[in-house]
């Protein structure tokens, strides 16, 4: 039994040269470093993670197996049988060797109590089917041999980790060489604290070993305590360092670095200098595998520039309102001794809670309150805690379908949440919440009415279209209370769209539609208040605002009333969708009606007698009536 390598006097391998390994006669497998792994594929040499040093030890044919891209060795081969090889930052020692004078080398680790190729005793490196694997390096094994061959890789500089940078004062930035690590990124990063006066909160998409992130940037001030933070996937793995770098001066080069502890959650604090200019900054997060804090070093894992703005100290934050589009509304701030208008801005000290007033001129609707990208807020009036400085955008639109109506209105707006859940929303003309008006879907009948659609996305599927033709009946009912007793209704629009199966604007075809408006107490007095037969898709690609007007004339509304629309297809299969509803309040009284009484809170039993209830009284020609129809006595 051989127990002793073969080998020449001298070693094989010189540790200034570069080497691509390659499992004996396969040109699409070279080894490769795969994060704390060992894969092979087709060669790459501008990939660093292909090239490979080898160290000698000083025992004979003995060397350290170095991956130049990564900076990490090739651990150790005994291990079972088929188990994946790693990589990491221990030197462990190899022997390399052609075996019984082969011209090919088997690679074992020299802690297995010697080497033997003669039988299947000892484990070095093999080309496993899902990578390198420990398996026996017995002679004629083809997958434990490999031809080793020098190459002419140069390392990019500074390969040591030097912060030298390439431009100084033109804000230019050297990206450091390297291999991207995908098992170790950041998840989450945030910049705040009491010497930042604009905070940035982002998310990263992690794919390449870079990520310039330019969408938002934060803003410090000079003097100030600037908190990174943020969460770490793969935080286990053996090695790895996080290193918060900062460029405050904005000369192109990182004179401050935080070395953080590693973990699920990293915590950095770095300083700005108190004499730091107004200007562009950086902050740069290195997340590496390699053990490598420098912030120009080569890196095998991820890295994060994030550009900054540096301005004066000041003691105090400000909060800007202001609206997106002039005319559309007014804007102001609590406490503040000023008419609202459409900007308005004020001073707090930082911690104070503000409270900003959004509201809308007619013919328009409020939205929600804009903070850079994000919505930070749907209702009118939003407080929040002034951390940082803040401008905050009052967004407002125009009324559904750009219709502006001049008389009184409510406007029933759907919203869909998750599953079936659906909210509906009550305005009046100018926008605001209209007090005791309650709206509830209470049932959707069929299969291709896609109701209650709250914006142009395709992907908000409330009912499962499907590719039958729609022969029958569409219905989507609610009941709504609080209407006021004063409420005559004569007209009602509605914002409806032709959609595709797939729940995306049709943007071309006809659709033949027979759409109906049915009213009454509840779903078994429904009568027909008006119909409509006509194209569906008049305005392809886009919602369109129909008119139904009740031709007897306007009808008082009872409490609860209850309101259910009726599609039927007439030539061609689509489904739809109704984001609102819209009751006009008519000036005409009811045909017959001579007076309205106001008290809801009375109806009559079968005796005549009252008794608790929530019914509009009329009186028409002279006796009283429930709104119901029930008459009192």
């Amino acid at each position: 039994m051989a127990m002793l390598v073969l080998a020449t006097a001298s070693q094989a391998f010189d540790e200034s040269k570069y080497y691509v390994i390659n499992r004996n006669g396969e040109t699409g497998s070279y080894m490769y470093a795969n994060g704390s792994g060992i894969s092979t594929g087709s060669l790459n040499k501008t990939n660093a993670s292909y090239i490979w040093q080898l160290i000698p030890t000083g025992t004979e044919n003995g060397y350290y197996i170095r991956n130049a891209g990564t900076g990490q060795y090739v651990q150790t081969s005994k291990l079972t049988v088929s188990t994946a090889v790693s990589m990491g930052t221990a030197q462990v020692e190899y022997i390399i060797s052609t075996g019984a004078g082969t011209s090919t080398y088997f690679m074992a680790s020299n802690d297995q109590g010697g080497i033997d190729y003669s039988t299947d005793n000892t484990l070095g490196l093999n080309k496993g089917a899902s990578g390198v694997v420990a398996y026996y390096i017995k002679t004629g094994r083809g997958n434990s041999y490999w031809t080793i061959t020098e190459t002419d890789y140069t390392p990019d500089e500074p390969s040591t980790g030097e912060d030298e940078d390439m431009c100084l004062n033109v804000h230019a930035y050297r990206m450091p060489c390297g291999t991207y690590m995908s098992a170790t990124k950041m998840t989450r990063i945030d910049i705040a604290g009491e010497g930042v006066l604009g905070e940035l909160h982002y998310t990263p998409a992690t794919k390449s070993l870079w990520t310039l992130y330019t969408n938002e940037r934060a803003t410090v001030m000079a003097g100030g305590k600037v908190n990174v933070t943020g969460s770490l996937a793969g935080y286990t793995t053996t090695g790895l360092v996080v290193a918060v770098c900062a460029d405050f001066d904005g000369d192109g080069q990182f004179e401050q670095t935080a070395i953080p502890p590693v973990g699920a959650d990293i915590a950095a604090e770095l300083t700005v200098p108190a004499d730091a200019k107004p200007g562009m900054g950086r902050i740069r997060i290195r997340v590496d595998q390699n053990g490598n804090t420098s912030a120009n070093g080569d890196i095998a894992g991820t890295l994060y520039d994030l550009p900054i703005y540096i301005e004066a100290a000041k003691a105090n934050r400000t909060v800007t309102v202001l609206v997106n589009s002039s005319g559309r509304g007014t804007v102001s701030i609590q406490g503040v001794d000023e008419e609202a208008g459409e900007r308005m801005t004020a001073d707090f000290e930082r911690g104070t809670t503000v409270t900003v007033v959004a509201n809308n001129i007619k013919g328009n609707r409020f939205t929600g309150w804009k903070q850079g990208n994000t919505i930070v807020s749907t209702d009118k009036t939003y407080t929040c805690t002034l951390s940082e400085d803040k401008t905050l955008v009052a967004m407002f639109t125009p009324k559904p379908g750009g219709a502006e109506f001049d008389d009184e209105y409510m406007t029933l707006t759907f919203l869909r949440g998750s599953g079936q859940n659906v909210t509906v929303y009550v305005t009046d003309q100018d926008d605001n919440d209209v007090e005791g008006v309650i709206a509830n879907v209470v049932s959707v009948t069929g299969t291709k009415f896609k109701s209650w659609y709250s914006n142009d996305v395709a992907d908000k599927t409330d009912l499962t279209p499907t590719g039958t033709s729609l022969t029958t009946v569409r219905k989507i009912r609610f009941n709504i209370t609080g209407i006021p007793s004063d409420y005559y209704i004569e007209k009602i629009h509605s914002q409806m769209a032709a959609l595709s199966t797939s729940g995306a604007f049709l943007t071309s075809g006809s659709n033949q539609f027979r759409m109906s408006i049915y009213t009454g107490p509840d779903d078994t007095s429904l009568a027909l208040f008006a119909k409509i037969e006509d194209d569906l898709n008049k305005n392809p690609g886009q919602k369109t605002m129909w008119q139904f007007t009740n031709p007897d004339g306007p009808i008082v509304p009872t409490d609860p009333m209850c309101l259910e629309f009726q599609l039927v297809n007439t030539a061609n299969s689509c489904a739809s969708a109704i984001y609102s509803v819209t009751l006009h309040k008519s000036e005409n009284q009811p045909t017959g009606i001579n007076d309205i009484i106001a008290d809801r809170s009375k109806t009559a039993s079968t005796d005549g007698k009252y008794m608790e209830d929530n019914h509009v009284i009329v009186v028409k020609d002279g006796q009283k009536y429930l709104t119901s129809g029930q008459r009192i006595r």
